[in-house]
């Protein structure tokens, strides 16, 4: 049965479904138990309170991720490249660099953010323990990027995504229920020390899942260190990963100039819940990134080419049943948190239509990335950028959480489109979904 299953489809599919389906299933489980958390909190605490906890966490995520300079967006490529050529030396280099950096950063991030927010919050009036706590976490999240990058660099998909991205949320999960089922209470403060510790944990599992195999295979290299190219690549991609990878989160930021705490829990619940949709994009392009990468360190264009369609084939029918899915049970499921978050039913649907159109497109941005072509990536979602914080700025005090929603959903649309546009044009390569289903169509020549 395998083997004619086998035929009939293709290996090569087989291990596209099998291998990002593992990743799915972390990055959906990790948000499924990041919903439940929520809804946990939602109930326990109220809307108010889940959103100034998530204005904390926010800032918590973004500050770590700006910590590590976007040298774990890099490491897929250049570590890939290292394997691609057996260039033990820059591996070695680079893992040391960027564990560096990501330290020393996040450290000076934590003591300067946690004395401003005790002293400009505190004087105020307002409680400013939750952002004290949420710089004290931003070490810790760091080096757990730093680590699951290095993971995901080697095709170590167990250690990249279980630790951080499931026994994390998992033990947060199971402790706030634990103390909501008692009965007790506990403001954000406290909600954001448990968060602390689970942190804590995921990192030791990490640094026992990924330390003994660097050890192992690093041991003995003599070093080399590129830090001006390597910085130079990662900074660029830092903009692609925060717009990529924390927008809800930088839109929180700036809404919260707008929105009440109430509405920020209405926009961040309805986004996580159409962000279901992009965790099959994440899980596709993780999974074969770095294979990608080694094929482009080699110019095989023709493998570009056919994982591009097999990748664009699979997250755009999976995105577009789930927007149905949505269309059909978004205010069941967003009333499960409930009744204000129903409210946030157009906004689900703004940002899941969105999602659709990212998978549209196809795999763009790891094409780009590992191309070299990092720098377009960059003015793409620099403008992104730029655009988001006045869009949000225009919309959200007429229309409140859903103007937030259409600002995000908006740009998302605009960055794929051009993304799609230069990947056309610089690589040769057509990942989108019109030619996909054109597949003897002429592709664009690189200029």
């Amino acid at each position: 049965m395998g083997r004619r299953l086998a035929d009939a489809v293709g290996q090569h599919w087989i291990h596209l479904v099998r291998g990002s389906g593992f990743i799915f299933a972390c990055r959906a489980g990790g948000a499924v138990l990041a919903l439940l958390t929520q809804w946990v909190l939602a109930r326990w605490l109220g809307a108010e309170h889940l959103g100034s906890y998530l204005l904390a966490y926010s800032w918590l995520i973004i500050v770590a991720r700006l910590s590590g300079l976007g040298l774990n967006s890099a490491a897929p490529r250049f570590i890939g490249k290292g394997i691609a050529l057996n260039d033990a030396p820059a591996i070695r280099g680079f893992v040391g660099f960027n564990s560096k950096v990501a330290l020393a950063v996040s450290g000076t991030a934590t003591v300067i953010g946690a004395a401003a927010s005790f002293l400009l919050i505190g004087r105020s009036g307002q409680d400013p323990w939750p952002l004290v706590i949420a710089f004290v976490a931003v070490p810790f999240m760091a080096v757990n990027g730093v680590l699951q990058s290095f993971a995901l660099s080697f095709s170590w998909f167990r250690a990249a995504f279980i630790p951080n991205t499931v026994l994390r949320p998992a033990l947060f999960l199971g402790v706030v229920s634990f103390l909501w089922i008692l009965g007790g209470t506990m403001g954000v403060s406290g909600v954001m020390l448990i968060q602390l510790a689970s942190m804590a944990v995921a990192l030791l599992v990490l640094l026992a899942a990924v330390g003994p195999d660097l050890k192992r295979d690093l041991t003995g290299v003599v070093p080399r260190v590129e830090a001006g190219p390597w910085t130079k690549t990662a900074l660029a991609l830092l903009v692609i990963s925060l717009f990529r990878d924390y927008l809800p989160e930088l839109s929180i930021i700036v809404a919260d100039l707008y929105l009440s705490p109430e509405e920020i829990a209405i926009f961040s619940i309805a986004f996580k819940v159409a962000a279901l949709i992009s965790f099959v994009l994440f899980a596709v392009d993780s999974f074969a990134l770095p294979q990608v990468a080694q094929a482009a360190a080699l110019d095989d264009r023709a493998s570009l080419q056919s994982f591009s369609e097999r990748a664009t084939r699979l997250t755009f029918i999976v995105s577009l049943g789930a927007f149905v899915g949505f269309w059909l049970m978004g205010r069941w499921a967003l009333g499960l948190f409930g009744p204000e978050f129903v409210d946030g039913y157009r906004l689900l649907l703004m940002i899941s239509a969105a999602q659709v159109v990212r998978a549209s497109v196809g795999p763009v941005l790891p094409l780009l990335t590992v191309g070299g072509h990092e720098r377009e990536s960059l003015k793409v979602f620099a403008a992104a950028l730029v655009l988001v914080a006045p869009f949000v700025m225009l919309l959200a005090p007429t229309w409140g959480a859903e103007g937030v929603g259409a600002a995000v959903a908006g740009v998302m649309i605009l960055s794929s489109l051009a993304l799609s546009h230069r990947v056309r044009h610089l690589m040769g390569v057509d990942p989108s979904i019109i030619s996909v289903l054109r597949p003897t169509g002429p592709k664009s020549a690189p200029d």
